[in-house]
Order: structure tokens, then sequence, then C-alpha cells
């Protein structure tokens, strides 16, 4: 009875880094994308302290889930109606929107000093910026760089958006404990509005330029 032996030689494995291409990925659109995203993301705090600041308004301790829902629905609210108008006026134009919608929800913040209702209100301009910046801001990425490297892309933003947001929380809760409140959103509204800015100037730029990568839809 023969007996066959079967050697497996195997392939040679193939260790692949998200910065293999990074590289190619970097191109001038999408590396100057990247830093405006970084500006804004580095004073971007987390919803937990819109109800800290609710709960600083006025608001029982009791109800600040309520507020979280109001921000709840309000990021649900804007989901569809800021994808249509990415479509038909451009989703660089339309994240230029919710970084003022953040701002605007800063504002509020430092200017507020009680108020339950101003509270909610807060929470539904933070949410409406949330929902908006979360359809389109991804949705930017793909006109921006080469098909076969859009995974490398992702790879890049999700690591910047990473180290920034646990940047901007620390720091944003920093100011809030050694300084002030006021401090704390002051630094967030800076970040914001030079974001804003910065977005703007690269969308007038893009609207000038015409590549093989192009950010019109």
């Amino acid at each position: 009875m023969p007996v066959y032996f079967v050697v497996d030689k195997g392939g040679l494995k193939k260790t692949t880094s998200i910065f293999k291409n990074a590289g190619k990925v970097l191109n001038r659109k999408y590396t100057t994308f990247l830093i405006v995203i970084g500006i804004f993301a580095i004073g971007a705090y987390n919803f937990s302290f819109v109800l800290v600041k609710a709960n600083a308004l006025g608001v029982n301790q009791a109800i600040v889930p309520l507020v979280y829902a109001i921000l709840n629905v309000a990021t649900v609210v804007a989901g569809l109606p800021s994808g249509l108008l990415a479509d038909r006026i451009g989703k660089d134009k339309v994240l230029i929107g919710a970084f003022g919608l953040f701002a605007v929800s800063t504002i509020a913040s430092i200017l507020t000093t009680s108020g339950v209702v101003l509270a909610f209100g807060i929470a539904f301009i933070y949410g409406l910026y949330l929902g908006t910046s979360d359809t389109v801001q991804r949705a930017v990425i793909p006109f921006l760089t080469a098909g076969e490297l859009k995974g490398t892309a992702y790879a890049l933003y999700y690591l910047l958006l990473g180290a920034c947001s646990l940047v901007a929380n620390f720091l944003f809760g920093a100011l809030w404990d050694q300084v002030s409140s006021t401090a704390a959103f002051s630094y967030s509204l800076v970040t914001s509005l030079a974001a804003v800015v910065g977005l703007t100037v690269l969308t007038i730029s893009w609207g000038k330029t015409r590549g093989p990568v192009s950010i019109a839809n």
C-alpha cells in the first residue's frame, strides 16, 4: 500500500503595514484634508461633556438621560437630510456646516450659565453636528484618494481621529477641572473655527483645480 508524504511548503508570508502605501495615499489634497480634520478633532469634545454641562445648567441628574435622548434624536434626524444635501451641494460644503454647528453649540455653552431649556437646545444642536459630520466626513475620503488605496486612506484617517480624540478629551477635561468650563469650551471653539476656515479655503482650492482625484460629486 503506497504511502504518500505530502510536504506543505507554504507560501511566503506577506506582512502588510497600513503605512506601506502611505506615501502614495498622502497626496496634497488628502494631506491637507487630514490636517484640517486633525485641527478640528483635537478640540472636538465628547458628548459626555454636553451632559455634564446640562447638569451644570440646572438639569436634574435624573433627567440627564433625557438630554442624551434628545441628542441622539437630533443625530438621527440630521443623517438623511445632510446626506441629501451633500449630494446636492457637495460633501465638503456640508462638512463645513457640521463644523459650524459644533461651533454654535460650543458658543452657546460658553454664553449660557443657567436654563434647562437651553441645555436641551445645546444638546440638540450638538446632535445635529454629530449626525451631519458622521454622515459626510468619511464620504469625502474616496474623492481624495485613488481606488486601490482607499483602505490605507481610511486606516490613516481613523488613526488620526483616535489619537486626536484622546488628546482632545484629555485637554478639554483638564481645562474644565483646572481652569473652568468656559476655558475648555473656548479652546474647542478656537480649534473648530480654525477648521471651518481651513476647510473653506480647501473647498475653494478644490473648486479651482481639476485633477484625477476630484472632490466633486
